[in-house]
């Protein structure tokens, strides 16, 4: 008693303590009262401003300064947050101070530290992109600080997107633009649906600009989940758009008031990429030698550039813009894609033919051309225009075939050269066929296996992805990577006489025959035969839990289809057979069905995701589904002897 009575006391002596560190009720209850709101999280800002100022600058160029003001408190005892602001060649952080609250009121505090380090990425072997980053500290629950940042650009072209959202929750974030009525430029608005974002515009006679505020409230934290979209897609965040603006004398400077000063911009970048083409005169000729179709002749210096050119991204200053010149590139056998496109564009003109360099946003941007900014796309590839058609091909693409193209591509809409003028056209959005993975297999019973034979078929995405994974991988072990492929790091399953088509054709689907040994599939019990014969248990990893926020999005349209036979041996006959399950909905389809055929059971299974994407919108049916799909993966069938 004397000791439960003394835990009691000591376990009370601490609340009073941990109490008495609060400064204020009303710090402790706005802490609680957070904490209920976001329970998952350590810190929350209850109060955000972000604010855009403009300035002429040198050499025919508009400023820009991005200031911010956050208010903090922390959620829980001894946590803390580190706060980073990324910059680059046309940018600085230029401002940092932190504060800390003192009852009602904050004060400076007297050292901050602040750390300046590169953003290295491991892809990219010239970045210019660094960042600063300090830390905030709460010792207890209900504890505020604050800091504020100044951040110039150079140049307002690069002054792009401004997001509601971070990876903490902002109880209140204000978006404020200051644009002077010299400065023409616009405000585009996304995913702004289903947000209550209040918006006022009021313009300043005295300091002669517009003031635009966006006020919002109650903004979760972002969370980095797998298989996730960009923010850009799901988030709401103004993109601005600097049109023009006029000096004090009265001259107009255009920026980017349409798509043809943002073409105007790219042609003037591209124009200080010198390309020196008789050093890829020999080179090409040898390429194409003997060939006399075209197609041929493209294919020859298409596929040289993807087996010989190695990717590495470059994206320092300006040489994240201009092209690195094509006969550097064929030098030293690397380029950027604006390289790799560079040097395929100048070797396809040297050989006759009319390419063009062309810009392209990826999937990973939701933005077409009737945006003009510099966010509109983050890839370069090459055009060629061959009698009516239009090939786009992308040098960064290893293993594609020429007329193939990446998923991330397809669809989007590309920028292509067309002298003064442009040209744009979509990239084709190929059908999820052009994915097809199939798997056929016989089996039978031997003893406690599963023996039989085995056809696999790899088509589009897994195709190229299989083929340039197999050229990476070292000699002797190249052989165990293609088991792994076939038997999906299934250890019961072993595959013999494994017979391949070829692993440099990328023009051909990918086939693999073998015969293959399964353990681990049939039991014994009370005289029956329990056998499994689905293997494959897909899409498992995309079961979403409670607290996903994004989409599912995938690498490629997935098409499936799996077609087994089981023969049942002599003596046996078949006591059960799973049912049948099909759904379908625009987003996927699931058809799983068993029937038997003569002394044959045949399992038939077609899996389709159409567009890539599992929307969160479709999550309650889809798990469903998915539990569903696995069950089915779990069936077996049922055999007796002598019946």
């Amino acid at each position: 008693m004397k000791i439960y009575a003394t835990f009691i006391l000591l376990s009370l002596l601490n609340i009073s303590v941990s109490l008495a560190q609060y400064k204020s009720k009303e710090e402790l209850n706005l802490g609680l009262s957070l904490k209920k709101q976001y329970p998952d999280e350590d810190v929350c800002a209850i109060k955000s401003t972000e604010t855009y100022t403009f300035s002429i600058g040198r050499n025919d160029t508009v400023n820009a300064l991005k200031e911010i003001e956050e208010e903090f408190v922390g959620l829980k005892d001894n946590t803390g947050i580190t706060i980073v602001e990324g910059y680059d060649l046309f940018s600085s952080v230029d401002f940092i101070r932190t504060f800390s609250k003192k009852g009602k009121s904050y004060s400076s505090d007297d050292y901050t530290s602040v750390s300046d380090k590169a953003h290295f990425q491991s892809d990219i072997f010239d970045d210019d992109n660094r960042y600063k980053s300090f830390s905030l500290y709460f010792e207890t629950l209900g504890k505020a600080t604050k800091y504020e940042l100044r951040k110039s650009y150079k140049d307002v072209k690069y002054l792009n997107s401004a997001f509601f959202h971070d990876r903490y929750p902002v109880n209140e974030k204000t978006i404020i633009y200051e644009i002077p009525d010299w400065l023409e430029a616009d405000l585009k608005e996304f995913n702004f649906e289903g947000w209550n974002i209040k918006k006022t515009s009021v313009h300043n006679d005295k300091k002669k600009l517009t003031v635009h505020t966006y006020t919002v409230t109650g903004c979760y934290a972002m969370k980095k989940e797998d298989y996730a979209p960009s923010i850009t897609f799901k988030f709401p965040h103004i993109v601005f758009v600097p049109k023009k603006f006029t000096k004090k004398n009265g001259t107009s400077t255009k920026i980017f008031s349409s798509t043809d000063d943002l073409y105007e911009w790219y042609s003037y970048l591209v124009s200080k990429s010198k390309n020196d083409k008789a050093a890829l005169k020999g080179p090409v000729d040898k390429l194409i030698e003997g060939k006399t179709n075209d197609k041929d002749k493209i294919k020859a210096i298409y596929y040289w550039v993807q087996d010989n050119i190695r990717y590495i991204a470059f994206e320092g200053g300006l040489a994240g813009f201009i092209p690195e010149s094509a006969d550097k590139v064929y030098k030293t056998k690397y380029g950027d894609c604006k390289g790799m496109a560079n040097l395929l564009t100048n070797m396809l003109q040297i050989a006759g033919y009319d390419a063009r360099l062309t810009w392209i946003g990826t999937k990973d941007i939701p933005y077409d051309y009737s945006l003009s900014s510099l966010c509109v796309d983050n890839h370069m590839i090459c055009s060629v225009f061959l009698k009516d058609s239009i090939y786009f091909l992308d040098g960064t693409e290893n293993f594609i075939a020429f007329g193939d193209y990446a998923y991330r591509i397809q669809g989007r809409p590309a920028l292509i050269q067309d002298g003064k003028k442009y040209i744009i056209k979509n990239v084709p959005d190929l059908p999820k066929e052009r994915n097809k993975f199939e798997v056929k297999s016989s089996m039978t019973l031997s003893g406690d296996l599963l023996k039989g034979k085995g056809s696999n078929v790899f088509n589009g995405e897994s195709q190229t992805s299989i083929l340039n994974s197999y050229a990476l991988t070292e000699s002797d072990k190249k052989e165990e990577f293609l088991h792994r492929i076939i038997s999906g790091y299934n250890k019961s399953f072993s595959i013999i006489n494994l017979k391949t088509t070829d692993l440099t054709d990328r023009e051909k689907p990918l086939n693999f025959n073998y015969d293959f040994e399964m353990a681990n599939q049939v039991t014994q019990a009370s005289g029956e035969t329990y056998v499994s014969i689905d293997f494959y248990h897909d899409f498992e990893k995309y079961m979403p839990d409670e607290k996903r926020q994004n989409d599912y999005v995938l690498d490629e349209k997935i098409y499936r289809t799996y077609t087994v036979e089981f023969e049942v041996p002599k003596g046996y006959t078949v006591k059960y057979v799973p049912e049948s399950f099909s759904v379908s909905y625009p987003d996927y389809k699931f058809d799983v069905s068993y029937k038997k055929q003569g002394n044959k059971i045949i399992l038939n299974k077609i899996l389709s995701i159409d567009n890539g994407i599992i929307k969160t919108s479709v999550f309650p049916q889809w798990k469903k589904d998915l539990k569903q799909l696995k069950k089915m993966s779990d069936e077996q069938l049922v055999l007796v002897k002598g019946q």
